[in-house]
């Protein structure tokens, strides 16, 4: 079995660097605004690859307004004397949504992430998905008080884990990496979690 044991998010909207743990069972509770869509939101991205507006916030609203721009820039919503409320509006950074997995068959950790390097010029959002057969790091990519970007995350990955990573640029590509380390192999799983969210 594959047991979701942590989820660390960085800059992904109102979550600056927090780790949450996890247990056999789990509920998400708490007021309205808490961030339960949120995290649910992340799982999504971690577990399917999903990163279109469509998708997220179902599960508080079906005319949800969040986009993964909203998401990583970290808009607060309308503020009628200053115009929207983020976060992170025009700032270089990087948002890491990484979800850490013990296999209890081998006896291991593995992680499933993406990383989004967002770009204060307002240029293309930088995506990456990956595989790391590791616990969540220890440095929870920040080097010298910084958010790794996509590519010295790589780099940092070769450095550290050679031959225990796989990065895919596309949510295609990822997703057949997800299936497999999961050990699903039907791909209609993607679909049915979609529906179950």
């Amino acid at each position: 079995m594959k047991k979701l044991t942590r989820l660390l998010l960085i800059n992904w909207h109102y979550f600056q660097n927090t780790l949450i743990d996890f247990d056999t069972i789990n509920f998400l509770t708490g007021k309205n605004s808490a961030g339960k869509s949120t995290i649910i939101d992340a799982l999504q991205v971690v577990l399917m690859g999903e990163t279109r507006s469509t998708a997220f916030n179902r599960a508080a609203s079906k005319k949800s307004e969040r986009t993964l721009k909203s998401y990583l820039i970290g808009s607060m919503g309308e503020d009628v004397e200053n115009g929207n409320k983020s976060v992170r509006e025009g700032k270089d950074f990087s948002t890491y949504i990484v979800a850490e997995f013990y296999d209890d068959f081998k006896s291991s950790f593995f992680c499933l992430g993406a990383v989004f390097d967002t770009y204060s010029d307002g240029s293309d959002i930088n995506k990456r998905f990956f595989y790391l057969k590791s616990l969540i790091p220890d440095s929870r990519f920040i080097e010298n008080g910084k958010t790794m970007d996509s590519r010295r995350m790589t780099q940092f990955f070769k450095e550290r884990y050679p031959n225990k990573y796989e990065t895919k640029d596309t949510a295609d590509g990822y997703r057949k990496i997800v299936l497999s380390k999961l050990n699903i192999h039907d791909p209609k799983f993607i679909t049915m979690l979609k529906k179950a969210i």
